[in-house]
């Protein structure tokens, strides 16, 4: 038994505040579909008598054994591990890695108590769905791991609700409920008075990009000011909202860099921003760098500045180099490489 020192006090809701009850039921059972009976984990079970359900009133997952009732993820540890409560919600914080959100250290050994590691929460069902036309997406709370993943790009809430940007849960393909991974958000467009969406999982193995767009939509166009001297084309989201933040230029991108737009959108930004960039990815670790070549391809279409960042950096996109570099640095950078491709 550990002798534990707890700094802050551990419950259903603070727990929450880190982890998803969807991880904790699939770190204690294993892989699951919400809504679909199994055998149950408590005994040796001849007919699947469990279920994990979700509550749409609460947003909250429970699960409910025929036999002996259910509860919540918390319950469901108590139960299984005999445990009373704050003991079963200490368990679940070194089980699934937590200590350093709760201070949860090991004082005969002044270290951070052992753990197994974190498993991320994705089921593999996700993969079959190509093609997402009735895809929608259960938003939640932004919580401090969501901040802090954004802000190592140097992107603000701020810039986030700019851009129509919230983290989610769950996504939903017509009647079917896919439980997302721990990092998973939703980028919403509009375009025609139409809304549609992309939920990015940036740690994601499985599927990164779930989306229901098509190739007309433009990511950031609505955010683009009326007119303007200076205007990028880049390649995901992440950077447009990066590169508007940390140097206030204007910013937007097709769906991807394989992508040439139509000749009457073009030739309505150009009336619009009197010099236009290109800066796509600069696939330099890559056997063929494709963000190079989709890069110049696009600019010399349409007479356009091609920039790229240098290969000695060893960054990719914008967003990349403020990872590496920091915002000053990446800043003065992409300032350089405009000034460096006008001919005058």
């Amino acid at each position: 038994m550990y002798n534990f020192k707890i700094k802050t006090f551990i419950n259903e809701e603070s727990l929450l505040k880190y982890v998803s009850d969807y991880d904790v039921f699939r770190y204690y059972i294993g892989d699951f579909i919400i809504g679909k009976a199994f055998n149950s984990p408590f005994r040796t079970d001849k007919h699947a008598s469990f279920n994990i359900g979700y509550n749409s009133i609460t947003n909250r997952l429970y699960y409910n054994d025929y036999i002996l009732g259910g509860g919540s993820f918390i319950n469901f540890v108590m139960y299984k591990y005999a445990l009373p409560y704050r003991e079963a919600c200490n368990k679940i914080v070194i089980d699934l890695g937590l200590q350093q959100y709760f201070h949860l250290f090991n004082l005969d050994k002044k270290t951070p108590v052992e753990n197994k590691k974190f498993i991320k929460s994705t089921e593999n069902e996700i993969i079959k769905f190509k093609k997402e036309t009735n895809l929608t997406a259960k938003t939640r709370a932004w919580l401090q791991y969501d901040i802090d993943y954004w802000k190592q790009y140097g992107i603000s809430m701020e810039t986030l609700k700019k851009y129509n940007v919230y983290p989610v849960e769950y996504a939903m393909i017509g009647d079917k409920i896919i439980k997302l991974e721990l990092h998973a958000y939703v980028f919403i467009e509009y375009k025609d008075d139409d809304k549609t969406i992309t939920i990015y999982q940036p740690y994601s193995t499985t599927q990164k990009w779930m989306k229901n767009h098509n190739a007309s939509v433009w990511y950031g166009w609505t955010q683009l000011p009326p007119k303007g001297k200076s205007l990028i084309i880049t390649k995901s989201r992440k950077d447009i909202m990066s590169i508007c933040e940390n140097t206030g230029i204007p910013v937007t991108a097709l769906q991807n860099e394989k992508i040439l737009p139509k000749n009457h959108i073009m030739e309505q930004l150009k009336s619009r921003f009197d010099l236009i960039y290109v800066l796509y990815d600069n696939d330099f670790d890559k056997p063929v760098n494709w963000g190079r070549e989709f890069g110049e391809k696009f600019a010399n279409e349409y007479n356009l500045f091609q920039i790229e960042i240098p290969d000695e950096l060893e960054s990719k996109d914008f967003s990349e180099l403020v990872l590496n570099h920091g915002i000053t640095k990446a800043s003065d950078i992409l300032y350089d490489l405009i000034s460096d491709a006008l001919p005058f």
